[in-house]
C-alpha cells in the first residue's frame, strides 16, 4: 500500500530526524555537564549577552528569569531532542489525519 503523504509530513520527518541526530551528537561529543548556556557561550559569548539585553529590554525581566534561564540551565542536547519530538509528533498527526480522510482528498 503506497501513501502519497503531503510534502509537509516529509519535511517535518526529515527535520525531526536531523534534530534527533544533532541531539545524539551533542550528547556524545560534548561533556555531559555542559549546559545549553555553556554551549552557546562557547560559540558566541557576546551573542548570549545581546539576547539577554534584548529579552530584558523588550519583553521583561520576568521572562529572562522565569523562562529563558531555566531553559539555558538544561543540558545542551535536550533542546534538539525536544524539538525533534515536537516535529515528529506534528508529522505523525498530519499523516494520521490524512490517512483517516480528514484532510481534503486528491
Amino acid at each position: 500500500m503506497k501513501h502519497n503523504w503531503p510534502i509537509a509530513v516529509r519535511v517535518l520527518a526529515v527535520l525531526a530526524a536531523a534534530c534527533f541526530v544533532a541531539s545524539f551528537a551533542l550528547a556524545l561529543l560534548l561533556p555531559s555537564s555542559l549546559s545549553l548556556a555553556g554551549m552557546i557561550a562557547r560559540i558566541d559569548h557576546m551573542g548570549l549577552v545581546e539576547v539577554q539585553d534584548i529579552v530584558r529590554g523588550y519583553v521583561g525581566e520576568w521572562v529572562w528569569v522565569g523562562l529563558v534561564i531555566p531553559i539555558l540551565e538544561r543540558p545542551d542536547w535536550l533542546m534538539p531532542l525536544l524539538l525533534g519530538i515536537v516535529l515528529a509528533g506534528a508529522a505523525v498527526s498530519i499523516a494520521s489525519r490524512r490517512a483517516r480522510g480528514v484532510v481534503g482528498r486528491r
